[in-house]
C-alpha cells in the first residue's frame, strides 16, 4: 500500500534550479547549491552552456535539446541521491563531482 502525501506537503518540496556563470566566483559552495536545489525524485542532468552557465536540468536530459551546450553529464537517475539536500550534505561527493566538472571544462 502506498500513501501519497505529496498534495498535502507539496510546499515542502520547492526546488529552484539555479544557474551560475562559471566566470563569476563559481566554486564548491555554488556547485553544492546547484545540487541541493534539485529534486531527487526525478531525473536530472548537469549541463554547461557555451556561454558558461552551469545548471541542472530536469526538463531536458540525455540528448534532448543539446544545441548550445559545451558539456553535459550523464543523467542522474531519480531516487539515487545524486542530487538534492542529502547529496549536497556529503562533502566528499560534492568535492569529487565539483573537481570532475572543473577538470572536464579545462580540457
Amino acid at each position: 500500500m502506498v500513501i501519497s502525501l505529496y498534495d498535502k506537503y507539496e510546499y515542502l518540496f520547492c526546488y529552484n534550479y539555479p544557474h551560475y556563470p562559471l566566470y563569476k566566483d563559481f566554486g564548491l559552495e555554488k556547485y553544492r547549491e546547484i545540487i541541493s536545489n534539485a529534486d531527487d525524485r526525478i531525473n536530472n542532468q548537469l549541463r554547461v552552456t557555451k556561454t558558461g552557465l552551469v545548471y541542472l536540468s530536469y526538463k531536458d536530459i540525455g540528448c534532448q535539446n543539446i544545441l548550445g551546450l559545451k558539456f553535459r553529464s550523464e543523467t542522474y537517475r531519480a531516487r539515487n541521491v545524486y542530487v538534492g539536500p542529502k547529496a549536497a550534505s556529503n562533502y566528499e561527493y560534492i568535492k569529487n563531482k565539483y573537481e570532475q566538472l572543473i577538470n572536464v571544462l579545462e580540457m
